[in-house]
Order: C-alpha cells, then sequence, then structure tokens
C-alpha cells in the first residue's frame, strides 16, 4: 500500500481473539463465534461479501455482541454502504460506549463524509479511554481534521503527538512534513520526511521524493540530485521516476543557465576592462 493511501484515516477491526465471558456460553453463542472468527478472516483479507453473510450470522445468532457489530458496520463500509456501516457502528457503541475500535470507525466515516465536527467529538472520547492502545492513531486523525480546518499549529501539535506516541508512524510524520514544507520551515521538513522514510515506509516513494525536493529548497542541490537519483533506481515501476527525472533535468537547466549567466557576467567585466586599457591616457602636465 502506498503512504499516500495509508494516509487515509484508519479503520479498526475486532480481532479474532475471543472476549466471551467464563460463563458457559449457549448453542448460539458458540456458533455466533464460529461465524464471527470466520467473517472476521474474510474481512481482513478483503472478501467483503462472505464477510457480510458469516457476520450478519453472527450478530443473528447473539444480538448483543458489540465487536460482531462493529466488524459488520465495516463489511457494509467497504461494500460502499455508509447508510448501513452508521447504523450497525451506532448498534456497537450502544451495546459498549467503550468499544472504541467502533468509535474510531464511526469517526473514520463521519471524516470521510466531510462531516467534520461529528467525526471531531468521536474521537475526542476516544482520547478519554486511557486503556485504548492506538492513541496515535486518534491524535494523527485529529490532526487531519485540523488541517482540513486550516489551523496548521493545532494540527502540528496532534501530529507531533501521534509521533511521540510511534516513532516509526510514518503517515503521521510525512504529514508534518508537508506542513513544515508549507510553512518554509525546510530543515523541520527535512527530518520529518527522513523519520517518515524509516520502518514499514522505507519502500515507499513520497517521503524519499518530498526528502529531494526539500533538499533543493535548502538549496542542496547536490545531495538533491544523488537523492532523485536513488528514487529513479530503488523505485523503478513508480510515478516518482518520471517526477525525480524532470526535476533533474530542471536542476541541469538551472545550473546550465546560472553558468552562462556567469560566463556572460566574466565576459562583459573582461570587455569593459579591456576597453578601460586601450584608452589613451594624457600624461599629466605638471
Amino acid at each position: 500500500m502506498s503512504l499516500l493511501k495509508s494516509i487515509l484515516i484508519i479503520l479498526s477491526i475486532s480481532t479474532l481473539t475471543s472476549c466471551a465471558s467464563k460463563k458457559v456460553q449457549s448453542s448460539n453463542e458458540k456458533k455466533a463465534d464460529i461465524y464471527y472468527a470466520h467473517g472476521t478472516q474474510k474481512l481482513i483479507s478483503k472478501d467483503y461479501t462472505d464477510a457480510l453473510n458469516y457476520l450478519k450470522q453472527a450478530a443473528k445468532l447473539d444480538p448483543s455482541s458489540s465487536r460482531t457489530f462493529n466488524n459488520l458496520g465495516m463489511a457494509y463500509y467497504f461494500k460502499k454502504r455508509n447508510d448501513l456501516a452508521l447504523k450497525h457502528l451506532e448498534k456497537s457503541l450502544e451495546l459498549d460506549p467503550k468499544n472504541s475500535d467502533a468509535r474510531n470507525n464511526l469517526a473514520s466515516i463521519y471524516f470521510e463524509m466531510g462531516q467534520l465536527s461529528k467525526a471531531k467529538q468521536q474521537y475526542e472520547l476516544i482520547l478519554e479511554d486511557l486503556t485504548y492502545p492506538h492513541q496515535y492513531r486518534t491524535h494523527y486523525n485529529l490532526g487531519l481534521i485540523f488541517l482540513k480546518q486550516n489551523e496548521k499549529q493545532k494540527a502540528v501539535t496532534f501530529l507531533t503527538k501521534a509521533t511521540d506516541l510511534k516513532k516509526d508512524y510514518c503517515a503521521a510524520n510525512y504529514q508534518l512534513g508537508l506542513v513544515y514544507k508549507s510553512t518554509f520551515k525546510y530543515h523541520k521538513a527535512l527530518n520529518s520526511f527522513k523519520d517518515a522514510s524509516k520502518g514499514t515506509c522505507t519502500n515507499n516513494p513520497e517521503p524519499h521524493y518530498q526528502w529531494a525536493l526539500t533538499l533543493k529548497n535548502l538549496h542542496m542541490t547536490d545531495h538533491a540530485l544523488k537523492k532523485f537519483l536513488e528514487i529513479q533506481e530503488n523505485f523503478p515501476e513508480s510515478k516518482y521516476v518520471s517526477l525525480a527525472k524532470r526535476e533533474i533535468s530542471l536542476i541541469k537547466e538551472e545550473e546550465m543557465f546560472t553558468h552562462q549567466q556567469r560566463s556572460k557576467i566574466r565576459r562583459q567585466y573582461y570587455k569593459a576592462n579591456n576597453q578601460n586599457n586601450d584608452v589613451n591616457i594624457e600624461s599629466p602636465k605638471f
């Protein structure tokens, strides 16, 4: 997956780990667990039609399972039915208001629908869940909302918190780099793009390309050229090869223009000096 796609709101699927209590399960509950497990596996493998069928059976057999309604909501989301996705996620939260995965998904769909105030309200509620292990995503998502609202300083605060909680969270580092670059803070942008190029994002060309552009902004031309050449070598199948080639050509044209300008200035200087040398200067009369 490209980094640009991973920058979209990250949706949460309840995992296969059993959350059944120690009480003896009924026959229906046992069957529901089996359908839930199959449906969740299909959801993870992106077989959304089968996921939907299995999870609907699980919900029918155990209508009290918040995790089932969360995953069922996600199955509808991936089937492009946001209306049904929202309905089932709200049902999941009705059954368990502390299900932060479901709340994150609800907020994420609101975000994609452009309902930023509703999304923000849900993310802020997630921040109150001190046991939620993915708060770095919550801070990241709030950062995206503030970027949408053109409140860059608040966005930086939340994006920075996301990277504090998860150092190698490349999506947040990448967004920070873009914000710093847009405000001409090139040294900070460079550090953020370098961080965004590490770990799981090493094989994503986007941060490497922005890294090279930032070097160019800093007038570190030799380093920028080297980085653009690395992009051509390391990402031969990506669109960034043609973009890197274009930047290399522009740098070389600029260097050639600068060289020609310097040569022209030198020629004018030498010509003026030679003309001065040819002037007959009368001897002073004492």
